[in-house]
């Protein structure tokens, strides 16, 4: 149970020219960010906090959202429960990120573009269309939680194939990117404002659409931080930097900024297939290197910028930092 203190809120408020931001901490436990203005009173539930000189406002749905999460903390281990904190103050750090772009009003173009579709992605579809087949055949309703759960294992397991390591753009994602060159290029004619810089992700299903959506761009830079979420799978394993960088495609692009290749080679793929518990990536982890990668791409006087990167990558960019909802 968790046992919230206003003493313990009063202490814990950090006021700003763009309005107080709150991290409520209840003994052990963080419960959740919120946004405090003034003019409006909002009530936890059973928990009526107030602080002097604030008056505090909070979406109920947000809070609902998040206090199921209290029934597993007694169940997780401190590693899992210092994660979790850290991931509640990485979303605190994007809201205040968001305000500060806000106070600046400087206005940025961000182009998001997803990579076209991949080997994998055929490989994954084909599974889930094959599985949902079978399960239909027999009877299983397409609603109940057994007939979801068959059809993603069948598509995560088709993935766990060696042979797709950083698997590359497939005919229909090459005719994809040569769509997206088009719709871009339509914007420019437009009036839309090039990008000063193009930053992708290392993966080469990233890098080849890169290349295709901006043929003559001077600025191309490969950024670690870009890459898809960490799944364990082969598919999300970029290959060596000194491979990609010697191909005439990616020869013009800018490899300064990526890891050493010690972390992706050939051999620790192999261990890690081998591996029962993959090293997954949470949705927040995500969210907050999403976030972090943004800091460090803003901070340079650029008007404009495009990121070409991944499904994962840009939802959880959405979801955070920009703010788009589901």
């Amino acid at each position: 149970q968790a046992i919230l203190r206003p003493e313990v809120v009063q202490q814990s408020v950090r006021t700003e020219a763009v309005g107080p931001q709150f991290l409520l901490v209840a003994s052990q436990m963080v419960l959740v960010t919120l946004s405090a203005g003034c003019g409006a009173v909002a009530t936890l539930p059973a928990v009526p906090i107030a602080v002097t000189g604030v008056v505090m406002t909070a979406a109920a749905a947000a809070v609902a959202a998040i206090l199921p999460r209290f029934r597993q903390i007694r169940r997780t281990s401190s590693r899992d429960f210092r994660e979790w904190t850290r991931d509640i103050g990485a979303a605190l750090r994007t809201r205040n990120h968001s305000a500060r772009l806000d106070h600046a009003r400087k206005e940025i173009t961000v182009y998001l573009v997803r990579h076209g579709e991949a080997i994998h992605n055929i490989e994954e579809k084909k599974a889930r269309n094959k599985s949902m087949k079978i399960l239909e055949d027999m009877g299983v309703n397409t609603g109940e939680e057994a007939f979801q759960q068959i059809v993603e294992a069948a598509r995560a397991d088709a993935l766990r194939r060696t042979s797709l390591k950083d698997a590359p753009l497939s005919s229909n994602g090459l005719d994809e990117a040569r769509g997206a060159r088009a719709k871009l290029e339509r914007l420019f004619s437009k009036g839309f404002v090039v990008p000063d810089v193009v930053y992708v992700s290392p993966l080469q299903r990233a890098l080849k659409t890169a290349a295709i959506v901006f043929p003559d761009h001077p600025r191309i830079c490969v950024r670690e931080e870009l890459r898809e979420r960490e799944t364990g799978l082969p598919c999300d394993e970029r290959s060596p930097a000194s491979a990609l960088m010697r191909r005439p495609t990616f020869q013009n692009m800018s490899w300064d900024f990526l890891k050493p290749d010690i972390a992706s080679n050939d051999l620790e793929l192999e261990v890690r297939s081998t591996q029962s518990l993959p090293s997954i990536e949470s949705k927040m982890a995500l969210r907050r290197r999403a976030s972090e990668a943004m800091d460090q791409l803003l901070s340079d006087n650029k008007n404009s910028l495009a990121i070409v990167s991944h499904k994962g990558f840009l939802r959880e960019l959405e979801l955070g930092l920009f703010g788009v909802p589901h």
